[in-house]
């Protein structure tokens, strides 16, 4: 039997750092949850859509990872790199998309 974890999530980073455990788990709907509550707190933030277009890409919805990732990017230009070594999004690598997207300004 698995024990229910009562964690308070009162900040944005709180509910970041939960979602990024969800996600390592497997519970994607959990960390979706999770991640609008965040962007609800800061809509600005571009860790939000990135984290979403990972479960996208994990989960083989490429479009939807593409339109995440790239929202992501427009938010905060850093995450550009990010994506390009991060492993999560290694299936995308070589797609046209994903390229063009990652290379954005």
């Amino acid at each position: 039997q698995q024990r229910k974890e009562k964690v308070q999530l009162k900040t944005f980073e709180d509910y970041l750092q939960h979602s990024v455990v969800k996600i390592n788990r497997g519970d994607y709907e959990g960390a979706l949850k999770l991640l609008e509550k965040a962007r609800e707190m800061s809509p600005k933030d571009g860790k939000v859509p990135y984290l979403v277009a990972d479960i996208h890409c994990r989960t083989g919805q490429i479009e939807l990872c593409l339109e995440h990732l790239k929202t992501a990017i427009q938010l905060d230009g850093f995450l550009r790199i990010l994506a390009q070594n991060d492993t999560d999004f290694e299936p995308l690598w070589e797609d046209k998309k994903f390229k063009l997207i990652t290379r954005m300004a």
